[in-house]
């Protein structure tokens, strides 16, 4: 499948940290705080960002698609006013899954 003409591509990376080499995680100063919700019916993700700094929380809708790549996917992503973020918040969302990240 070739990727829709506005899309980007983003590089998924991922590591894993053992527990006990943490403590880097304490000593930051900014930190972003990411609330988001997964529809299970599709490759939707609406997100709210805050910043740890400020507290300016800022809003997506994004649309990941399949891509013959694991490792790297198209995404497309739109930026919401706190009103569209709240109304799709709002909606019967029993589908969809919930992850926080701090």
């Amino acid at each position: 499948m070739n990727p829709p003409r506005y899309s980007r591509l983003e590089h998924e990376r991922r590591f894993l940290v053992a527990p006990d080499h943490l403590e880097f995680l304490q000593q930051k100063q900014f930190s972003r705080r990411f609330d988001d919700r997964y529809l299970r019916c599709g490759r939707l993700r609406l997100r709210a960002m805050t910043n740890s700094d400020d507290g300016v929380t800022t809003y997506k809708l994004t649309k990941k698609y399949v891509y013959e790549h694991p490792d790297v996917r198209p995404i497309v992503s739109v930026w919401l006013t706190v009103d569209e973020h709240t109304a799709l918040h709002r909606l019967e969302l029993r589908n969809a899954l919930r992850l926080r990240v701090y």
